[in-house]
């Protein structure tokens, strides 16, 4: 597995290692736009070797691979609602908690709460399997932060 870290933040990820766990998912928002033009970020450490066999040719163009991750993060993102926006608006804008707070009408730690549920679902193994408004409401149930009015059964 090829992965470089920097302190416990993980810094870039080989293409062919993905597994969308928290740290990859939050390293691939970090550079989505990078993605979605088709680049992937490039490999922070390089060896030092110039030399080369030369042309490598291979039976897909450059830009599938990162393409193709964006693709899999925006389909994601897609089920997320207006959630959304507000993780685009942090990862993609490069916005604090407190400008998109200020932005959205939002409370800081609602919009904190907001995106880190929004990257919990990007990481879920089955997110075919739940819609993110159900995804949700069973994640709030098994914490036993069943809000007023809702049956608890």
């Amino acid at each position: 597995m090829t992965e470089y870290w920097e302190g416990m933040r993980l810094i870039w990820a080989a293409p062919s290692d993905l597994y969308y766990s928290r740290d990859q998912v939050d390293f691939l928002l970090n550079h989505l736009n990078m993605l979605r033009d088709g680049e992937y970020p490039p490999e922070p450490v390089s060896s030092g070797y110039i030399g080369g066999k030369g042309k490598r040719l291979r039976p897909w163009a450059r830009f599938t691979i990162p393409a193709e991750i964006a693709a899999e993060i925006d389909i994601r993102l897609s089920k997320c609602g207006l959630d959304r926006y507000l993780v685009e608006d942090r990862y993609c804008k490069g916005l604090d908690e407190r400008a998109i707070s200020q932005k959205t009408g939002l409370d800081e730690e609602e919009v904190s709460r907001r995106i880190n549920s929004v990257i919990v679902y990007l990481t879920y193994k089955n997110h075919l399997e739940f819609t993110y408004r159900e995804f949700k409401r069973r994640k709030l149930f098994r914490r036993g932060n069943v809000r007023v009015g809702q049956k608890n059964y």
